[in-house]
């Protein structure tokens, strides 16, 4: 994957997370996906997920700063 798709999939994670819109959220995943979060640690699978994600409920007032990007690898950084 290039650095352009993981950025796309970035932004359009970060806009589905503060519309709140979860199913947004969970077609950026499959079920071999890890999440390493600071939300939630280390998780595995779609259900796991989807329920860190429901968990951390709302996400008022973030705005992303940055991404930093890897290939295939790459986070969001916001205040």
């Amino acid at each position: 994957m290039s650095a352009d798709i993981t950025k796309a999939v970035i932004d359009h994670h970060v806009t589905a997370l503060l519309a709140g819109d979860i199913d947004a959220v969970m077609a950026d995943y499959t079920e071999d996906w890890v999440l390493i979060s600071n939300l939630g640690g280390v998780v595995k699978g779609l259900a796991a997920i989807r329920a860190m994600i429901a968990a951390a409920g709302e996400f008022p007032g973030f705005e992303e700063t940055a991404a930093r990007i890897e290939g295939e690898l790459g986070t969001p950084r916001g205040r």
